[in-house]
């Protein structure tokens, strides 16, 4: 298994969390060299489903490659579905690029919210401000 690049601490900047507009991972991977992309177990799921990319296995594993040439991979969170908790341990990846995705353990962090959860809680809240890690 090859190591993946990680950023360098002596700028801390370079850690803080970027929020692209950009649509397709491979454009966030084009402005984002060399970063790992944190995704949810579900967005991940969707990344690897083949009727994205016409049915194809190989066009998919293309794309993943596509992905890694830019020095980006996939940083995945799970979620609690019920009583069950879903992660990457679920999801059948390739072999090819089962390294580009990296799960994060339920006891190194751990939100049973979802998204969309987060995005109705703001949108109901008056003059709420983005969400910050303090505030999630």
């Amino acid at each position: 298994m090859r190591s993946l690049p990680m950023p360098s601490l002596s700028d801390p900047r370079q850690l803080a969390p970027k929020f692209p507009l950009a649509k397709l991972f491979i454009d966030k991977a084009r402005m984002f060299r060399h970063h790992g992309l944190i995704v949810g177990v579900d967005t991940a799921i969707r990344v690897l489903d083949t009727k994205y990319y016409e049915d194809s296995a190989e066009r998919m594993i293309e794309a993943m490659r596509e992905i890694e040439s830019c020095g980006c991979y996939f940083i995945v969170g799970g979620r609690a579905k019920g009583e069950e908790w879903i992660d990457m341990s679920h999801v059948n990846i390739p072999p090819q690029i089962r390294h580009m995705f990296i799960p994060i353990k339920p006891e190194d962090f751990r939100v049973d919210i979802s998204s969309t959860d987060l995005r109705r809680r703001r949108c109901s809240t008056p003059d709420a401000s983005p969400a910050t890690p303090a505030a999630v």
